[in-house]
């Protein structure tokens, strides 16, 4: 990570004061035939990860954790640096971390608090832990900033613009509902605590980060990858989806409708299984690739509507293979811990 940082000496201070709307592309270098992008959830710094030398084998110019990146509980501060140095001195971890970039947001066990939102009572210790762990520009310049993590990264490969957009689901969201369904009834088909939100003004994003999430879909781009640590598209699972929250999920399908074609992919993490869902809307073909987990311990299939195929219960991550064929295309393929590729989402070809 600290030669990924050198690579910004000379600009930072231009990054930091200079550029406020964050659209900084950054060239990684990649072949003019493809470009090669990482991501994954849920690694455990107290569990053995092996799966990194994996990865590796990849060579990606970017990695991106999209949340459950440490597990931690509790209000005390120190608990998070001390989760963040176990996980850096992980081995495996550490000799990926020397060659390849890493971007990252978080979901609730980095944040602090299994499901936690908005009320959570230590939150700006754990941002402060996440900002100096990852020490990168774009979250670097979030410190004195009083709001959430998300932030975004622009990409140059062959002349054309990838923006990853990274949101923040913790800092603002507003309380879950409990399901009325006993647990002898959610456990007939794996259903999870929460339903959906009655309440309009319950907010995921909040208010601050939906005025910046606009503004960053109508930047051009030639590719949006759109990183939520929960799932996007998956419905009626009862755990946390953003369909807990059905008028927030419907406004984000009508920005990606309006402002993406074909050139969008949602990738995410959290359920400790790996799947790839895709649903119409309005016409449109929206594409979601979940991996997770890099490390701990998976969970049995649940519902999902939305699901093609199988869920893969094995511990995962998920590869990006972009190409310019004219226009960007990417097919997201998702490894077992073996180096296996178990499922497949491609976007942007006929």
């Amino acid at each position: 990570m600290k030669k990924f940082s050198c690579l910004f000496t000379s600009c930072k201070k231009l990054i930091l004061f200079g550029l406020s709307m964050w659209f900084f592309p950054i060239s990684l270098l990649a072949d003019e035939q493809s470009l090669t992008i990482g991501f994954g959830s849920c690694a455990d710094q107290k569990r053995q990860q092996p799966i990194w030398d994996v990865i590796s084998t990849h060579k990606p110019k970017l990695f991106i954790l999209t949340g459950d990146n440490v597990y931690h509980e509790g209000k005390e501060g120190n608990k998070f640096a001390q989760s963040y140095e176990t996980f850096s001195k992980n081995p495996n971890f550490a000799r990926f971390r020397e060659t390849t970039p890493i971007i990252a947001t978080w979901d609730d066990n980095d944040y602090g608090l299994n499901d936690g939102g908005k009320d959570y009572v230590a939150k700006e210790s754990s941002k402060t832990a996440f900002i100096h762990f990852f020490d990168y520009p774009e979250v670097n310049q979030l410190k004195s900033k009083d709001q959430g993590i998300f932030h975004s990264r622009w990409i140059d490969f062959n002349d054309k613009k990838i923006q990853i957009i990274l949101l923040d689901t913790r800092w603002y969201r507003d309380s879950l509902l409990p399901t009325y369904l006993t647990i002898e009834q959610r456990r007939l088909i794996n259903l999870g605590p929460y339903q959906p939100q009655l309440d309009r003004s319950a907010t995921l994003l909040g208010k601050e980060q939906w005025q910046w999430l606009e503004q960053e879909f109508k930047k051009p781009s030639d590719f949006k990858i759109l990183v939520s640590s929960i799932q996007f598209l998956n419905e009626y699972s009862g755990w946390e989806t953003w369909s807990n929250f059905p008028h927030e999920r419907r406004k984000l399908l009508e920005l990606i409708h309006q402002y993406s074609d074909d050139n969008l992919m949602i990738i995410s993490g959290d359920i400790h299984k790996a799947e790839v869902s895709e649903m119409l809307y309005k016409g449109r073909r929206v594409v979601e690739a979940t991996s997770s987990s890099l490390a701990a311990h998976v969970y049995p299939e649940s519902i999902n509507i939305h699901r093609l195929g199988n869920a893969l219960i094995e511990k995962n991550y998920g590869i990006l293979t972009f190409k310019d064929n004219g226009k960007l295309t990417v097919v997201a393929s998702i490894y077992n811990d073996k180096g296996e590729r178990k499922l497949l989402a491609k976007v942007g070809e006929n």
